[in-house]
């Protein structure tokens, strides 16, 4: 009898030690669960609020670049020396634990490419050198059956041979400081710098009149371009090209945001191609 006793309670401690250990493991299961599901709740979480913030900076901005570029300078000094104006406004701020980084910028200030390659493209690479220096090899691929000849930075750039720790949104927005894929073709004087000017006039003037150019309009009040223009003495005929090339007002922006959560960087561009286009990273 008392052995029979001593086998039952071994028989329940062994049963009671395999329940509890059951449980120990349905509860371990159970916490890792809810941490995934924790997990996958944080990065639901984070990723509509990126996706909020970045469609809200868009919709801000965009739609207002370029009075926010305007509004960088004083109203009485808009229409006056010295030129030239502000063309870009970069930002930063946090939004809920993600930093934002923000670029506006007049692809109108810049030097157009594709206005380079359709009227003098052995002026394409030597554009390039000059007002693009972030370590980014010129690759320069133009596409033939389409109304630009460039549309997208990896036509230009060979941004497979950028060294591996140069991030390429980084190596991009420096490199687009003065050149642009997504110009109108008309670049605006009072917030284009003396370089794009050059460059852009370069195309159907000679460098003692692309000076003159220059020269002039330091002093330049600011009124219609034609004004400033005539001031040069050119033929008609050079005077009607550089009319082409050259305006006063702007239509095309671009927006660069970066959005990082400190472990992860998502890089966005924004550009006017027939509607907005974006490019990431």
């Amino acid at each position: 009898m008392p052995s029979t006793r001593l086998q039952r309670r071994g028989y329940v401690l062994v049963l009671t030690l395999g329940l509890l250990a059951l449980a120990a493991i349905s509860l371990a299961g159970l916490a890792r669960y809810s941490l995934g599901l924790a997990a996958t709740s944080r990065s639901a979480t984070e990723d509509l609020q990126r996706r909020w913030g970045l469609a809200s900076v868009r919709h801000v901005l965009w739609e207002r670049a370029d009075e926010i570029l305007d509004g960088q300078v004083p109203p009485d000094q808009a229409a006056a020396p010295p030129w030239p104006k502000p063309a870009s406004l970069f930002v930063s701020f946090r939004l809920g634990g993600q930093k934002f980084e923000v670029l506006v910028a007049d692809e109108d200030a810049k030097v157009d490419l594709n206005t380079i390659h359709a009227r003098k493209p052995d002026r394409l690479l030597s554009a390039l050198r000059h007002l693009s220096q972030e370590g980014l090899t010129a690759r320069l691929v133009p596409q033939r059956d389409n109304r630009a000849a460039f549309s997208s930075w990896g036509q230009v750039f060979d941004l497979a041979r950028l060294p591996a720790e140069r991030d390429v949104a980084t190596a991009l927005i420096g490199a687009s400081r003065e050149v642009t894929c997504w110009g109108s073709g008309r670049l605006n004087l009072r917030r284009a710098s003396d370089a794009a000017v050059r460059e852009t006039a370069g195309v159907v003037l000679s460098a003692g009149e692309v000076s003159e150019l220059v020269q002039h309009r330091q002093n330049w009040g600011g009124e219609d371009v034609k004004v400033l223009l005539a001031q040069l003495g050119l033929r008609q005929g050079k005077l009607a090209a550089l009319s082409r090339l050259v305006g006063t007002e702007s239509r095309n922006y671009s927006l660069w945001i970066t959005i990082s959560n400190g472990h992860r960087t998502w890089p966005y561009q924004y550009v006017n191609e027939a509607g907005p286009v974006c490019f990431a990273w």
